[in-house]
C-alpha cells in the first residue's frame, strides 16, 4: 500500500500521541472526502463548459454551486439578476458591476491593491456593449421553472450568457488552483479577468488587471488573513478581533464539502 507522509505541528503531534489516536484511518477518511469534493467541482466545471449545457435541464448543478458560495457572492448574484431585466440575460458586465456594487468583498480589495479606481471601472462597465457577450443561451423561457426556488438559485443560472457561464466555470476552477473550499467574490473576479469572450474581461485587462496579478493578490490576501488569525495574541485590538471573527464565520459557512456529481 502506498505511503503518504503527513506533517503536523509539534504541539498537535504530541497531543495526538498522548491521546493514542490512530492517524491512518482518520487521514484516509479526510483525504477520501477531499478527493470526492475536488472531483465534484471538476465534474461541475466540465459540465457547465459544454457548449450545449442548459441549467434548466440540470437545476441541481446550480444548487450545488450555490451551496458552495459565500454570502457576499450570493448577494452579488442577486444584484446581477436585477441588472439583467433589460434584455433578460446576465452579461459579464453585469457580474462585474454587481461585484463592485456589493461594496464589501475581497474582489474589491484586490482591485484596490492593483490601483484600479472602482468608480472609473464601474462607469466603463456600464458602457460595455452587451453584444460582446455574443454567444447567448437559448431564450430564457422561465415558464415551467420551479417558482418555489429562491430566484438566486434558479433564474440567475438560466439567464447567464455563455460568456458569463464560462466566467463562473473559471471562478470555480480558481478555487481548486488556490486550494480554497468556498466560492467567493475574489474567485468571481479571477473568472471575469480570465474569460476572453466577455466584455468585462476585456475591460479589466484594459485597466492593466491580468489573470496572474489577480490570482497572486487573492492568494496573498487570503494567506495574510489566515496568518493574522493564527498568530494574533489574545490581547489584540477590537478592530483586528472583528476582522478575524468575520473571517472565521466566512470559513465556517463555506467549509461544507462540495457534493460530487
Amino acid at each position: 500500500m502506498p505511503k503518504i507522509n503527513v506533517y503536523l505541528p509539534d504541539e498537535l503531534a504530541a497531543a495526538v500521541r498522548a491521546a493514542g489516536i490512530s492517524v491512518s484511518p482518520i487521514c484516509q477518511r479526510a483525504l477520501a472526502e477531499e478527493v470526492q469534493m475536488v472531483d465534484g467541482i471538476r465534474s461541475t466545471i466540465e459540465q457547465i463548459r459544454e457548449h450545449s449545457f442548459d441549467f434548466r435541464s440540470s437545476p441541481q448543478t446550480g444548487s450545488r454551486i450555490w451551496g458552495h458560495m459565500t454570502g457576499r457572492l450570493r448577494d452579488t448574484t442577486r444584484l446581477a439578476l436585477d441588472l439583467s431585466t433589460a434584455d433578460g440575460y446576465i452579461h459579464t458586465s453585469h457580474l462585474l458591476i454587481a461585484l463592485l456594487d456589493q461594496g464589501e468583498n475581497l474582489g474589491i480589495r484586490v482591485l484596490q491593491s492593483l490601483n484600479v479606481d472602482q468608480d472609473d471601472l464601474r462607469s466603463a462597465a456600464v458602457q460595455i456593449d452587451a453584444a460582446r457577450d455574443d454567444a447567448r443561451p437559448s431564450p430564457a423561457h422561465e415558464s415551467g421553472w420551479d417558482a418555489g426556488l429562491d430566484p438566486g438559485k434558479s433564474l440567475f443560472w438560466i439567464r447567464l450568457t455563455r460568456a458569463a457561464r464560462m466566467t463562473m466555470a473559471a471562478a470555480l476552477e480558481s478555487t481548486l488552483e488556490l486550494g480554497h473550499r468556498y466560492l467567493g467574490c475574489e474567485h468571481l473576479l479571477i473568472g471575469l479577468v480570465h474569460e476572453e469572450e466577455g466584455g468585462a474581461g476585456m475591460l479589466l485587462r484594459s485597466f492593466d488587471v491580468s489573470p496572474s496579478s489577480v490570482q497572486r493578490s487573492v492568494a496573498s490576501a487570503v494567506s495574510g488573513f489566515n496568518h493574522a488569525r493564527d498568530t494574533s495574541p489574545a490581547t489584540a485590538g477590537n478592530a483586528l478581533d472583528e476582522i478575524l471573527r468575520r473571517l472565521e464565520a466566512l470559513e465556517l459557512q463555506a467549509a461544507s464539502s462540495f457534493p460530487a456529481g
